[in-house]
Parts: structure tokens; C-alpha cells; sequence
């Protein structure tokens, strides 16, 4: 069965309901800079 979906704003990537990467809690931007601060 096809995977809905969800887009949010200033993400790049699609979110699946339940992704432990990046939960609801966790705001998308927040994990581009960690990666960013990372490098």
C-alpha cells in the first residue's frame, strides 16, 4: 500500500507518521543545523 506523505515547511525530505529521525516534536530546521554544525 502506498506511504502518505507528509510535507513540512523547510523540509527537503518527506515525513513518515511515526519516523523516529524526525518526530513531530522535533522541528525539521532543528536537524538541519545539528548536521550543519556537525560538518
Amino acid at each position: 500500500m502506498p506511504k502518505p506523505t507528509f510535507k513540512r515547511p523547510g523540509s527537503s525530505h518527506a515525513i513518515l507518521p511515526g519516523s523516529v529521525f524526525a518526530p513531530p516534536e522535533e522541528p525539521e530546521p532543528h536537524e538541519d543545523e545539528e548536521e550543519e554544525g556537525d560538518e
